[in-house]
């Protein structure tokens, strides 16, 4: 579900603090190449984390068979209307709510868990409304992309904007500048992914502008919706 800190000004730039690196420790350095080597093959980088259980694949398989001929034809406009794939965010409604128009926790609802804040900011009048929640959680997450800086690469792209929509911009912010500190590369998401469980640990933690961040789960959220993505997509894309 988007945090509300997603739609703050990151302009303010704080300040880099001294980390130790936790992937070089104790490791040889690397050379030029193998540096250069290593970002390349970042650029493809698989999914991470470990397959979907069977149980979850059946249930998935069910709700594709079941529930996402209702709501395909949502998924499209929206993705048509915003330039994202029409996969992405079947996948990412199924992780927030099942395809559930009435899902709600914790102040979030709807098939998108929009929050009443982020609604409001989308135009969303009726979280519960499946082509509201959809077009809205939609332009969210293309606004939260816009603001990714522009050397930053599709398809990691949207998997920072997707980050961004669960943890907030800001500890994107934070999630980039600590990678630039420990030597990674800022704009792949291979390198954020490593990243970000640092950022529930208090020697890192305490040194960041927005301070903690369960990063792991964001880690977790993301690489699932990767999975779903794929077996999702022969049937809407």
């Amino acid at each position: 579900m988007p945090a509300l800190a997603a739609l703050l000004d990151p302009e303010s730039a704080p300040r880099v603090p001294a980390f130790v690196d936790p992937f070089t420790l104790n490791r040889p350095a690397r050379n030029a190449l193998a540096s250069a080597d290593h970002l390349l093959a970042h650029r493809s980088a698989r999914i991470a984390g470990p397959p979907l259980p069977a149980r979850t694949r059946r249930h998935l398989r069910k709700r594709i068979a079941r529930v996402l001929p209702r709501y395909d034809a949502l998924f499209r406009r929206a993705a048509d209307d915003y330039q994202l794939p029409a996969s992405l965010l079947a996948a990412q409604a199924y992780i927030e709510s099942k395809w559930r128009p009435k899902a709600h926790y914790r102040g979030a609802a709807g098939m998108m868990m929009l929050s009443e804040p982020a609604a409001h900011v989308v135009g969303v009048t009726n979280r519960y409304s499946p082509r509201e929640s959809v077009h809205g959680g939609a332009r969210y997450l293309n606004r939260l992309r816009q603001r990714i800086p522009p050397d930053v690469p599709r398809p990691d792209r949207d998997l920072f904007a997707l980050a961004a929509y669960n943890m907030g911009y800001a500890h994107l912010i934070d999630a980039r500048i600590l990678a630039r500190t420990l030597g990674r590369n800022p704009n792949l998401w291979a390198d954020i992914r490593e990243v970000l469980p640092l950022m529930s640990e208090p020697r890192y933690y305490t040194e960041l502008a927005r301070g903690y961040v369960r990063g792991a789960a964001v880690v977790r959220y993301v690489e699932r919706i990767r999975r779903y993505q794929a077996l999702i997509a022969p049937h809407i894309d």
